[in-house]
């Protein structure tokens, strides 16, 4: 079982062999745990948020790079990266070099509520990817009623449909990725609804009782049972 479409078609392609005995059911959300009473107001000024190990395939450097352009119409923006990695040096001296220190914040490893916390005080979710077998982040996004704006790549674009429920951008370009960034942040009743629709799509295809059922139509047929069991 693969978490996307794409992660199976990729694996596939490898091992062909493994076609009759292979699914993809999407990863899920469980709603509950961002309850619309927990979405209170909390204090801070405007942000953009990255949830996201600090790896290459994760392409946090393409989004410092917009980062800076968008310094130069939108100076009152800040960055914050929650997570940590690998290239957590590099990227710090990345923003240094490009003179963004003051506005982007590495925030590192973060406990369940306090990605929570962040997802309900952020303006927006931006995820950057170079490769993303699905994409769990802007599912959580989406839960806690913000806008994303994501690179079409891997399994994003079998969650996000572009200028409906959010943005997609060609990945490995920071002019896009910018541009789509300040469209959102600059146009409030669009990240409303962005924000809206991406919270249908949670709850009408990627909550956990969706995955559920399809993770026991595969049980079942593993059991030998008949597909109208199943």
């Amino acid at each position: 079982v693969a978490p996307s479409q794409s992660t199976l078609n990729a694996t596939l392609i490898r091992f062909p062999r493994l076609r009759a005995t292979s699914s993809a059911i999407h990863n899920a959300v469980d709603l509950a745990e961002f309850d619309e009473k927990e979405r209170d107001v909390l204090p801070g000024g405007r942000f953009v948020l990255c949830i996201a190990l600090l790896q290459p395939r994760k392409a946090v450097d393409v989004l410092i790079k917009a980062f800076q352009l968008l310094g130069q119409t939108h100076p009152e923006m800040e960055l914050c990266l929650a997570g940590d990695g690998p290239l957590r040096g590099q990227l710090e001296d990345l923003v240094s070099q490009l003179g963004l220190a003051p506005k982007v914040k590495f925030l590192g490893t973060q406990d369940r509520n306090s990605v929570k916390r962040l997802l309900r005080q952020c303006t927006l979710l931006v995820l950057p990817s170079r490769a993303e077998p699905f994409g769990i982040a802007i599912l959580e996004a989406f839960s806690s009623v913000k806008p994303v704006v994501a690179s079409a790549v891997g399994g994003i674009p079998e969650i996000i449909e572009d200028g409906h429920n959010g943005v997609l951008v060609e990945p490995e370009n920071p002019q896009a990725l910018s541009d789509a960034i300040s469209k959102v942040w600059t146009d409030s009743e669009l990240a409303e609804q962005l924000a809206r629709a991406g919270y249908e799509t949670v709850r009408k295809h990627f909550r956990w009782e969706v995955a559920a059922k399809r993770y026991e139509a595969v049980f079942m047929k593993l059991l030998g049972y008949p597909p109208s069991l199943a």
